[in-house]
């Protein structure tokens, strides 16, 4: 519908609006006047008072009838499409007031309904992210798979579109409901976009509070991690070193009350170097020394061998864009070490390491494993890579878990 042929409609329920309400006032005053020529028996004018009276009385029942003689006009003026600009007409002073949010979308689904007499239609909104919002009246209702719709718009973009279905009628729509539908649009656009804002908003909120409970999450396993690693350190002290140094000690002492026992001495030297010896070992647990010096592939065969793990390696000599960021040379590294070590703890079988820098850093492990196991090994695989900005691409447990991962060769460390 144009601007002036809107205009026009807006003129014609003015007019006949004021004509009825004219009439209602006429047949008031005239009822009034016959009355008190009936009681009084005069044929003259009716005396001040009374016609303040009957003008008060006229004001009052034009104020409690205004709603009811303005449908009745617009019915009279433009027949059946009287019901549907009733409908528009309350639903935009709604939606110029105070209409909660969460109703805008089913209201305005609801007067579409309503406006072109058909029995489902739905509001879609077109998120920030590319997905669909929709809403649907009446609620229960699947959305509308075949209809007419009219595009919704906010200061020149598409917020989203009305969709109402076409019923049986085989043309589909009238050109009069289409255009009453598309008057509906037209108010709808800003409170439409204040929706879209409301569930882009939201979603942003739900996604940070999943993510910072996630983070969470994988603050606590770090932490449990470190402590878990700290009293195996110790234990591992206790019963690798400790005996050594216990010996030594004691051998100090026998050489000391001996008088410079050479065989004493040559004892505690013995043991101390034993002790020294489990501590390098230990140590290089910790971080091989020889990882920057021989690279990657060749300290993964080290710890191989130290750990008594059976895997098969398919890890590069040379890997110039790895070996240039030494902070992420590590956590690939240790990346793969704890892996190695849980799998081979909870009796995986088959287990195959690959690491390439092309044209990424990419680590793929595949091992034979226990379902109930596969998670454990994936979170701890998850927290490491993603402190250095990287990202577990996927995870495959289907009673053989192969689980690829990537890294920015930018890392410069823990983000």
């Amino acid at each position: 519908m144009t601007a002036l042929a809107r205009r026009r409609v807006a003129l014609r329920l003015a007019a006949g609006r004021a004509v009825a309400r004219f009439v209602v006032a006429a047949v008031v005053y005239g009822l009034a006047a016959g009355a008190y020529r009936a009681v009084s028996g005069s044929t003259g004018q009716p005396p001040f008072a009374g016609v303040v009276g009957v003008t008060v009385v006229v004001a009052a029942l034009l104020w409690l009838l205004c709603d009811r003689i303005d449908r009745l006009a617009a019915r009279l003026l433009l027949g059946e499409q009287a019901d549907g600009y009733e409908v528009m007409r309350v639903l935009t002073r709604q939606l110029a007031g105070t209409l909660p949010v969460d109703e805008v979308a089913p209201r305005v689904a609801e007067a579409a309904s309503h406006t072109t007499r058909q029995s489902r239609a739905e509001v879609r909104l077109w998120l920030a992210d590319g997905q669909r919002w929709s809403r649907s009246w009446p609620p229960a209702t699947a959305t509308v798979g075949h209809g007419t719709t009219v595009q919704v718009r906010h200061t020149g973009s598409s917020v989203g579109e009305i969709a109402v279905e076409d019923g049986a009628e085989p043309e589909g729509l009238s050109p009069r409901d289409r255009r009453l539908l598309e008057d509906l649009a037209r108010p709808a656009g800003p409170a439409l976009s204040t929706v879209r804002l409301t569930v882009d908003l939201r979603r942003r909120k739900a996604d940070l509070e999943r993510l910072t409970a996630a983070l969470e999450a994988s603050r606590q396993r770090l932490l449990r991690a470190r402590i878990l690693e700290q009293h195996r350190m110790h234990a591992e002290v206790a019963a690798r070193v400790s005996p050594h140094i216990a010996t030594a000690l004691a051998a100090l002492g026998e050489g000391r009350q001996a008088r410079l026992n050479t065989g004493a001495f040559e004892t505690a030297g013995l043991a101390a170097g034993q002790a020294l010896d489990e501590l390098r070992s230990i140590a290089r647990g910790v971080f091989p020394p020889t990882l920057f010096e021989v690279g990657l592939a060749a300290s993964l065969e080290s710890w191989l061998i130290r750990a008594h793990v059976d895997a098969e390696l398919e890890v590069p000599d040379e890997l110039p864009a790895l070996h240039a960021c030494q902070d992420l040379e590590a956590c690939l590294y240790f990346c793969t070490v704890t892996s190695l070590a849980q799998l081979a703890g909870r009796g995986a079988s088959r287990i195959k390491v690959a690491v390439t820098d092309q044209p990424g850093p990419r680590l793929r492990i595949e091992a034979g494993l226990l379902e109930a196991a596969a998670p454990e090994v994936v979170e701890a695989m998850r927290d490491r890579i993603e402190a250095f900005s990287g990202t577990v691409l996927s995870v495959v447990s289907t009673g053989r878990l192969t689980l690829t991962a990537e890294v920015p060769v930018a890392a410069g460390g823990p983000s």
